[in-house]
């Protein structure tokens, strides 16, 4: 039995889920298959989540079982991992004001709270915790710059694009009714870019389109006045007065 177990948690290792394994071998033999020594890191085995204590006889299980792991994110141009060492205060996730998410084990202190996270249960600081931001303001349809103006909604809330005249596109936090309107909730800036460029009439509705253009023909000659007197009646009510 002791064999096998030894098996699996190298298995396990290579995978990086030795935390749930120490579970499983403690319920299969009652006998806990871990490194202990001294020092601030293990010595034997390296990329596995570990505890430290500084008194005599403290490294035991019941330590490591009441050790907090948060979710570690330092970087930009990284994504966020699960910590190898033990979090001594609490875990946190923070989105700064040009949008960028930090993870890591520290406080809020000083941080808006719709800004900032904290928990004290395994990798709670997900990103879901803190609000995200939406594109704000009226932009050119090929916008990409850098620092846009943004407003901040709740992370399952809904960000909106509203198409408008002179190829522009208005943006903004919620949803919104117009017809040449769309919304979103699937992320952090999910209004920054869009996928067509306006919408058009069909037969089958209004489409979004991917040129800039829409266009209107008869198919019969004979309702081509008709259109015409349509389209000269809509502009008369469309004049300012």
């Amino acid at each position: 039995m002791t064999l096998k177990l030894v098996i699996l948690y190298k298995e396990r290792i290579i995978r990086g889920i030795a935390h749930i394994l120490i579970e499983i071998c403690v319920l299969q033999s009652n006998k806990l298959l871990v490194e202990q020594g001294c020092g601030d890191s293990p010595k034997e085995v390296k990329d596995i989540q570990y505890a430290v204590c500084d008194k005599p006889l403290c490294n035991t299980k019941e330590l490591f079982d009441k050790t907090l792991f948060c979710f570690i994110k330092d970087s930009q141009k990284e994504k966020y991992k699960k910590a190898l060492k033990q979090c001594d205060k609490e875990c946190f996730v923070f989105r700064d004001a040009n949008g960028h998410l930090w993870k890591g084990c520290d406080s809020c202190k000083g941080k808006d709270i719709k800004d900032c996270y904290v928990c004290k249960t395994d990798y709670c600081n997900e990103e879901k915790h803190v609000y995200k931001q939406c594109l704000d303001g009226i932009y050119d349809y090929s916008y990409h710059g850098t620092n846009p103006k943004t407003c901040k909604n709740k992370y399952k809330d809904y960000c909106y694009s509203e198409i408008i005249e002179n190829n522009k596109v208005k943006k903004g936090c919620g949803k919104c009714s117009n017809t040449t309107c769309v919304t979103c909730s699937n992320g952090h800036r999910c209004n920054d870019k869009l996928d067509f460029r306006t919408f058009c009439m069909t037969k089958n509705g209004n489409k979004k389109c991917k040129e800039d253009w829409c266009y209107i023909a008869p198919l019969d000659e004979r309702e081509k006045g008709k259109i015409q007197n349509k389209l000269e009646a809509s502009s008369k009510r469309s004049m300012p007065r």
